[in-house]
């Protein structure tokens, strides 16, 4: 099973809702809040694409965010080993993996 958080910048930030062409070299995790945290199951093929529909056609009672868009970044990982995917920025067509690294800095 994946376990996602999904973390949105504050309707301040002059960089919410821009392409990641527009933002790539000031993306940090400083920027962001955390915002809501989900599981899904493995056999989802393309599981972004999967929590984006399901943050924004099936949201979840508990999630308080905006829906799902442009400047979002989705962490996925597993649970039960802390192992990390990935950090995955939504652009305008699809998403970018961002670097670890740069993004926790």
């Amino acid at each position: 099973m994946y376990s996602y958080k999904l973390y949105q910048m504050p309707m301040s930030n002059i960089s919410k809702f821009r392409s990641f062409d527009k933002t790539k070299e000031n993306i940090k995790l400083s920027d962001y809040v955390l915002v809501y945290c989900g599981k899904l199951e493995y056999n989802e093929e393309d599981f972004l694409d999967e929590i984006f529909y399901r943050l924004n056609m099936k949201r979840p009672k508990d999630f308080y965010g905006h829906s799902m868009s442009v400047s979002d970044v989705l962490c996925v990982y597993d649970e039960e080993t802390n192992y990390e995917y990935g950090y995955y920025y939504c652009d305008d067509l699809g998403w970018v993996k961002l670097s670890k690294e740069r993004f926790l800095k």
